[in-house]
């Protein structure tokens, strides 16, 4: 490896071979663990609001609220909604794998389920 001199006299190589060794079995900045802490606590604040509203309902209207019509309707469209992004997902990377690959799993042949061709393999 080719070493260049800074204008400290030190060269680049050995700046960042001592830098690694620091880290290298080290624990992390305090500020990022506080960081990290903070986010995962305003994460969990909705979870742990739902625990107390739900620690203060008896059994009986936990069960009357959860089968109200506007629940299942609510279950029913998110389970749409993801099933939709699903398929969209899906057919998405089909397509945007064959266009970037060109068909190169189907030997260039097309079939039902094949992408649209934008250049042609074999130039004339």
């Amino acid at each position: 490896m080719k070493q260049v001199a800074s204008s400290a006299g030190t060269s680049i190589g050995a700046v960042r071979i001592r830098r690694a060794q620091a880290y290298q079995g080290g624990r992390p900045p305090v500020p990022l663990i506080a960081a990290a802490l903070f986010a995962a606590m305003l994460v969990l604040l909705p979870v742990a609001f739902t625990i107390v509203q739900a620690a203060g309902v008896s059994a009986q209207d936990a069960v009357d609220l959860l089968l109200r019509p506007l629940v299942g309707r609510l279950l029913v469209n998110t389970i749409g909604l993801v099933v939709a992004a699903s398929l969209t997902s899906a057919t998405s990377a089909r397509r945007l794998h064959g266009l970037l690959n060109g068909r190169i799993s189907q030997g260039g042949k097309s079939g039902p389920f094949s992408p649209p061709r934008l250049w042609p393999s074999h130039p004339s």
